[in-house]
């Protein structure tokens, strides 16, 4: 009996060690592995697409008003589209613009015109992409009622760690 006894307790303690690190340190791995993963590779849109050429860039500053002092205006390092990303965003929530007056700012820029989008509401949007670069790997999403007046805006970045 004491030896059926101790094959139990054997047999309870494989697998309550399989359970430990089933149940913890294999999640805490994944955790950790992913957080160090995304934390190596946050700017992988960097290696997707180019730095935006200077009349671009030039472009924008003007539009928008940002001082050649800028550290982005200066024109002595190399500035992606998302770099630019939260000047314009912050000028177009400030000012509440509308789909009219971003056009004349950024029109040139403008990839894709969807149609508007009827809700169960009956409330209408849109949203209109902006690709600085026009690659395709970054855009500014810009959302519109159906009146054309500016609801929100997003970043968009290809996904690159999936491709």
């Amino acid at each position: 009996m004491l030896n059926k006894f101790n094959v139990v307790q054997i047999l309870l303690m494989i697998i309550g060690i399989i359970a430990l690190i089933v149940g913890c340190i294999l999640p805490l791995t994944w955790l950790a592995r992913n957080l160090f993963y995304e934390q190596i590779h946050k700017d992988d849109w960097r290696v997707t697409t180019t730095p935006l050429d200077m009349e671009v860039v030039n472009d924008i500053c003007a539009k928008f008003y940002i001082q050649k002092e800028d550290s982005i205006c200066r024109g002595n390092k190399q500035i992606y589209a998302p770099d630019i990303f939260p000047i314009i965003a912050d000028f177009i929530e400030s000012n509440n613009s509308t789909y009219e007056e971003i056009h004349l700012l950024i029109g040139n820029y403008q990839s894709e015109l969807e149609t508007k989008v009827i809700l169960g509401s009956g409330n209408e949007y849109f949203r209109s992409w902006y690709d600085l670069n026009g690659d395709g790997k970054t855009a500014l999403v810009i959302f519109f009622d159906g009146d054309g007046n500016f609801l929100r805006i997003h970043f968009y970045f290809e996904d690159a760690i999936d491709n």
